[in-house]
């Protein structure tokens, strides 16, 4: 039976201790992973460090972190965790709204801002010299987004406060509030909702802090889920609450392509949470989704599916390497690396159709996805596949096997007629 998929879990949750990971993230060159655990910790696991890959992912293969760093005053969980361009400075942002700026070398905590509201994503600036924050406002919807200019002196007299600036958009409704974002280069992208929740999609100058363009997004779903640059600028991926990945040119803000996921309803509502991302190279687009598990990666330029795999638990982050061949993702508590490279060039020279897997070992058979069934139907299916969801026959087992069936009731009446007759013989 092939393999069903290319997967390593980097590090496990520890249930003895209660201590999980709650955000991860690549290294600049692809080499190692940052992770935010709930206790406030961070660590930086080399994935490269154990040769063997497998399948069904075993518990912490990497259990030793090379750098490790914690604020023994804040055992916060880190709702996010990111490097700077080159790799040598490390931003993490915690549930008790406490911004901190690590060496990732040492470990060695440089700098901490607090923010007052919860914070839920930022980045450092290509340049080095600012953080971009997203804070959640307590009791909205939405967040708000601050510019703290770090590497600033502070003024004398003065505080950090004044190395503080405040995003607002000025041309827009009186409240505003910010669900989504990204930084690239000296442009912000937000995904933003008004008071009356209409969604907008709006482009911002770091520098000067001005908006520089505004979408109203009432026709598509209204409020945006994630949004990411591609690495050049020129193209932004966003998922919004009507199911559907859309791809955006920056140039001419035209929507160039839309993927309907058609995920259906989760708790009730007509929508669910997911994560995109760009690949480094432009050519594939990821998503996650909340309800049924699943991580999907799509061509960027028509929008086919490449590959898919289901997850047994919820997944809350899908990340490309910088190589473009592996894809990081997160779920309750784990970090997980995808040998998609691996997986797509299998996937190619095999005998499996376009779209379909196997099911995964410990997936209940009525959950068997909608694609095997319609591959069931077709003539042409893999042999391999049928073996797999018929529990490891063959379609020719298991013709032989009706034969014999047949064969055996066909006996059994031409016993029973025998039977009777020589009864009415007897009679006679």
């Amino acid at each position: 039976m092939p393999a069903l998929r290319t997967i390593r879990k980097i590090i496990s949750h520890d249930p003895d201790h209660f201590v999980f990971a709650r955000s991860a993230s690549w290294s600049p060159d692809g080499n190692r992973i940052l992770i935010g655990n709930n206790n406030g910790e961070i660590c930086i696991q080399d994935w490269k460090r154990h040769e063997n890959t497998i399948h069904d992912p075993i518990p912490c293969i990497a259990p030793s972190p090379l750098v490790h760093g914690d604020d023994p005053e804040d055992d916060n969980e880190l709702l996010v965790v990111n490097y700077n361009a080159d790799g040598s400075r490390i931003v993490s942002g915690s549930y008790n709204a406490q911004l901190k700026v690590w060496d990732s070398s040492t470990g060695e905590r440089l700098k901490t801002l607090f923010c007052g509201d919860e914070i839920l994503d930022a980045k450092i600036s290509d340049d080095g010299n600012k953080i971009v924050i997203l804070l959640d406002i307590l009791d909205e919807d939405g967040g708000e987004i601050i510019i703290w200019n770090y590497l600033q002196t502070i003024p004398e007299n003065g505080d950090e406060d004044d190395n503080i600036f405040h995003l607002f958009d000025e041309v827009g409704p009186e409240h505003m509030y910010v669900t989504c974002m990204d930084l690239n280069k000296n442009r912000i992208i937000t995904g933003e909702i008004d008071e009356n929740d209409l969604g907008y999609l709006c482009c911002w100058d770091l520098d000067s802090i001005q908006l520089l363009h505004r979408i109203s997004l009432e026709h598509i779903g209204n409020e945006l889920k994630d949004v990411i640059f591609d690495t050049n600028g020129t193209k932004i991926v966003t998922s919004s609450q009507d199911n559907k990945v859309r791809i955006w040119s920056t140039e001419t803000w035209a929507c160039l392509l839309t993927i309907d996921l058609d995920i259906g309803n989760v708790f009730g509502y007509p929508y669910t949470f997911f994560n995109v991302c760009f690949s480094p190279d432009g050519t594939k687009i990821a998503c996650s989704t909340y309800n049924n598990h699943f991580i999907r990666v799509f061509n960027s330029d028509d929008g086919n599916e490449i590959i898919y795999y289901r997850h047994d638990r919820v997944v809350h982050s899908v990340k490309f390497s910088p190589d473009n061949e592996r894809l990081l993702f997160l779920d309750d508590g784990n970090v997980y690396v995808w040998d998609l490279f691996t997986d797509i060039e299998r996937k190619r020279t095999s005998n499996f159709r376009m779209g379909v897997m196997p099911l995964q070992r410990d997936e209940p058979r009525q959950l068997i996805d909608n694609k095997v069934k319609e591959a069931l139907a077709t003539k042409d299916i893999s042999n391999e596949i049928m073996q797999h969801v018929s529990g490891g026959k063959s379609k020719n087992t298991l013709k032989n096997k009706q034969n014999k069936r047949r064969n055996t009731k066909r006996n059994t009446k031409r016993k029973s007629k025998r039977k009777s007759k020589r009864k009415n013989n007897k009679r006679k």
